[in-house]
């Protein structure tokens, strides 16, 4: 199809520590040592896949009407040293959406654009406090959200 284009790309990455040995003193002064080898990285998910699909068609010579939609998926991950399996985040896939114009007069650029983050409004980790003191791992990701903005560039030629 005349105008459709699609971009993607996929990581698969499992980063285990080969030697990991870590102190630690309690609230009474005990220091204890544990040893993480062996154990996957905090915080990095196992996977992830971005894919984009856009298509544009131009009205006239310098205008151009262009919609995208983009799809998101991050594997889960352990958020402590210890891979403890119950505070493992959930994998989670996002949608997000984009339209706009793109105007090109002469030495001058202007794109016109609006869109909606995570359309399906899904709840998701979308940061990891790593080994948190008080039990605080996770940061929540955004809500549905719209946006819109102007670009304005000059062409040096």
């Amino acid at each position: 199809v005349k105008g459709l284009t699609f971009k993607g790309s996929y990581t698969y990455q499992k980063f285990k520590y080969d030697s990991y040995l870590a102190g630690s003193i309690d609230g009474a002064g005990n220091i204890t040592n544990e040893d993480y080898s062996g154990n996957i990285e905090a915080s990095n998910p196992d996977m992830f896949f971005t894919g984009e699909l856009m298509y544009q068609h131009t009205i006239a010579k310098k205008y151009t009407l262009y919609a995208k939609t983009n799809f998101q998926h991050v594997g889960a991950m352990f958020v402590n040293d210890a891979n403890t399996d119950s505070l493992k985040t959930a994998s989670y896939s996002l949608i997000n959406g984009q339209v706009g114009i793109d105007c090109n007069f002469d030495k001058f650029r202007l794109v016109a654009y609006g869109g909606l983050n995570n359309i399906a409004d899904k709840k998701y980790v979308a940061f990891i406090n790593i080994n948190s003191d008080r039990s605080e791992y996770y940061e929540s990701g955004p809500r549905r959200n719209f946006f819109g903005g102007l670009t304005l560039a000059y062409m040096f030629r």
